[in-house]
């Protein structure tokens, strides 16, 4: 009888600045349970409803799951107690109806699994993998996870340059979806952009010349490419391939590492001023 697959769905809360120890320990449990075959793929987001989470989905074996849930309630439950993390007041009023979920606990069933069986599936397991690589060595803010992006972003034009397709600043202004909010001051972004453009530059040149980052950043690219190759067939103009091509990427790494509409408006502004300083060279 052939094994049935389903996602066990578990959001880990606990403060952001503790999420690489639990990056440090998913791809323990990962390592320890995948030999086994009970455990055939994973996927994390960054998620902030009810409290400050990652969302661990684990495509597991259906008659191996109970035992699953409970080694992965041992596992990091042994983790809290031994780190005793330390732990956000709640700030009250709360947004929504219901209180955040205690920090410091795994929960169950809290989402659904989008993007199974289409064609994200295989781009989710790999930012899923990149996410642990690059981020669980450091704690883990806003800045880490907007550079993290941006690695992502240059790796996706690297990708369109290995294809042989155009991508320029133009082309992705059109596809982003971001836009500002009132809420940002854009001379902030401005000076978060002059801060940081030598570093932001030298990335996206190394990343374009070939230079070796890592084994996540190569996955990634030839993930993309992948991709950008088996949708060329299509019918579609190659313009509109590339926008639906190059939108389903952005739309990926913006759900996986949960960017917010003001992170969007910064990393769309980061990119764009880049790629301009690029093709004026």
């Amino acid at each position: 009888m052939e094994n049935e697959w389903l996602w066990l769905r578990t959001s880990v809360f606990c403060a952001k600045g503790h999420w690489h120890r639990i990056l440090e320990q998913i791809q323990i449990f990962i390592d320890l349970w995948k030999p086994q075959q009970c455990i055939k793929g994973f996927r994390l987001e960054f998620n902030y409803l009810s409290g400050e989470n990652i969302r661990f989905s684990i495509l597991c074996r259906d008659d191996f799951k109970r035992l699953i849930v409970q080694k992965l309630d041992e596992h990091l439950t042994s983790l809290f107690l031994k780190e005793k993390f330390s732990v956000k007041k709640p700030v009250l009023p709360v947004n929504g109806v219901f209180l955040p979920h205690p920090a410091n606990t795994v929960r169950y069933g809290l989402y659904n699994v989008v993007g199974v069986n289409t064609d994200n599936e295989q781009i989710g397991l790999v930012i899923s993998s990149a996410i642990i690589q690059a981020l669980c060595h450091e704690p883990i803010d806003e800045e880490s996870i907007l550079t993290f992006a941006f690695y992502l972003y240059a790796g996706m034009f690297k990708a369109f340059s290995n294809c042989n397709k155009v991508f320029d600043g133009i082309t992705y202004t059109n596809l982003s979806g971001a836009t500002r909010s009132d809420q940002i001051d854009i001379e902030i972004v401005k000076n978060k952009y002059e801060n940081g453009k030598e570093m932001l530059s030298e990335i996206f040149d190394e990343i374009m010349r070939g230079i070796h980052i890592g084994p996540w950043l190569d996955s990634w690219i030839l993930t993309c490419e992948t991709e950008i190759k088996r949708k060329s067939g299509n019918l579609y103009s190659q313009e509109e391939g590339l926008t639906q091509t190059g939108s389903g990427f952005i739309n990926s790494i913006y759900k996986h590492l949960g960017i917010s509409e003001n992170m969007k408006f910064m990393l769309d502004f980061f990119i764009n001023e880049t790629l301009k300083e690029t093709l004026n060279q």
